[in-house]
């Protein structure tokens, strides 16, 4: 639309049919306009960097879940009495691995006598 009206006016300039301000303020425009339309395309590049990181990142966070929940699978509860085949001990109030104490589920302390 710009460049079309610049030509125009470029046309009509070198007849003499119109002023040479309305020229510059036509050409103003087009380069007004060719300037947003450079930005925008730089804007397009940015934003498109932007959602590749993203997309990296979300991978990422998909990667660690999955791992955390494979980790989560070999965790135990003191609550319900399942005990991890190689983390065999355990401190009973806050699932906690505890060096010294032993679960003893069916008593309300562990074996060093702790409650």
């Amino acid at each position: 639309m710009y460049k079309a009206t610049m030509d125009r006016n470029q046309a009509m300039a070198q007849q003499g049919i119109v002023s040479r301000q309305a020229f510059d303020d036509t050409n103003r425009d087009y380069l007004a306009a060719l300037t947003r339309r450079d930005s925008a395309k730089a804007q397009i590049g940015v934003d498109q960097a932007k959602l590749k990181q993203a997309r990296a990142q979300v991978a990422q966070s998909q990667a660690s879940l999955k791992q955390l929940e494979e980790q989560l699978g070999y965790t135990t509860s003191w609550r319900d009495g399942r005990r991890h085949p190689v983390a065999r001990r355990g401190n009973r109030r806050c699932g906690q691995l505890h060096p010294g104490a032993w679960l003893n589920r069916n008593a309300g302390d562990d074996r060093r006598g702790h409650n």
